[in-house]
């Protein structure tokens, strides 16, 4: 019976070793999506903060601004503005991929210019006169 349980340790452990040598690329692989995912719902929230501002100097009138504290996630940016209809738009990038996308719809108001924010900063996000009658929004970090 001892000579038997000798025996069958090693088996048990290269089943063990087997399963285990199995599940780790699973493992490393769900990791890095669960890290992928975080960073993309943390960046949808910066991109969120920065059209709540944008939408609220908006409805106050030309003139009004507000600060806005930002961390955008380590190798992600956020693009506001642009030419045509990106400039009603704001654009969460992770690496060189835009993984979100939010239009200024209500309201309708485009920004004054193009602009590539990363890492911790504060921006003024002011709304002015954009020389044809309509308002637009300036972010000026």
């Amino acid at each position: 019976m001892n000579r038997r349980a000798v025996l069958d340790l090693p088996i048990r452990i290269v089943v063990v070793m087997a399963v285990l040598a199995a599940s780790l690329p699973l493992v490393g692989s769900a990791l890095e999506h669960n890290e992928e995912m975080t960073s993309a719902a943390a960046l949808e929230n910066q991109v969120g903060r920065i059209t709540n501002a944008a939408a609220t100097v908006y409805f106050s009138g030309e003139g009004s601004c507000r600060t806005v504290d930002l961390d955008i996630p380590a190798g992600c940016s956020i693009s506001i503005g642009g030419s045509g209809g990106e400039a009603y738009s704001v654009r969460g990038i992770m690496g060189n991929k835009t993984v979100y996308t939010y239009y200024m719809d209500k309201p309708s108001v485009g920004f004054s210019d193009s602009a590539v924010l990363s890492g911790k900063c504060t921006v003024l996000v002011r709304c002015s006169d954009g020389g044809n009658g309509y308002p637009v929004i300036d972010v000026i970090a």
